[in-house]
């Protein structure tokens, strides 16, 4: 602790995904006092810091949020409520956006961002995540390992992958082919090794 508002992170070495981990729950900052009082329950009453603060949490049903009065950037927050609602299906999350029960919704279908595009009273809004999708290969635990230490297998396996047909046929090609686990978007992406082994989702809001 510099003083009580800053503090100084002394590395070992460079670490890119560090402000990712700290904006994430890894680095989210919490009350001491709520966490030490509630210990293990303190999901169901969080008490942490950013423009909303925790209202009310439904079971299978919702969570509730309202505007902060006191944060310190409270004049560039314009929503004074957000209730998520968990809805799985993704037919009927659409279903409820059209009708108006909802104002928008995250990760739809891609199937469905055509039908969407093409409803002039609904907007879309994509930006590459810090999620993506890859095959992870056990290489130094237990005998089936030996085979996949060797480079080679491993090469085989990648160039055996057709990553723009899978992203055509299983995504509508709503997602971006890559190779790292992070977006080729990304101004952190090694652009010395192109192709792809992974593929990036671009949720849409609404």
């Amino acid at each position: 602790m510099l003083d009580d508002t800053t503090v100084r992170l002394n590395l070992s070495e460079p670490l890119v995904p560090l402000l990712a981990a700290l904006t994430d729950r890894a680095g989210m900052m919490v009350s001491p006092k709520a966490a030490k009082t509630l210990g293990d329950k303190f999901g169901t009453r969080p008490v942490c810091a950013g423009p909303y603060r925790f209202v009310e949490r439904v079971a299978q049903g919702k969570i509730v949020f309202e505007r902060f009065p006191d944060y310190w950037d409270k004049a560039n927050i314009h929503i004074d409520r957000v209730e998520f609602v968990p809805i799985l299906d993704s037919t009927a999350r659409l279903a409820s956006l059209r009708s108006g029960d909802l104002h928008m919704i995250e990760r739809a279908s891609p199937t469905d961002l055509p039908e969407i595009r093409g409803d002039s009273r609904l907007k879309v809004v994509g930006v590459p995540e810090l999620g993506y999708q890859t095959i992870p290969m056990n290489v130094n635990n237990g005998p089936k390992s030996k085979t996949l230490g060797d480079v080679r297998v491993r090469q085989a396996l990648d160039l055996a992958i057709d990553r723009e047909t899978l992203v055509k046929a299983v995504f509508n090609n709503e997602y971006i082919p890559g190779n790292q686990w992070i977006s080729p978007a990304s101004p952190y992406y090694n652009a010395k090794f192109p192709s792809g082994s992974a593929t990036w989702p671009r949720p849409a809001s609404f």
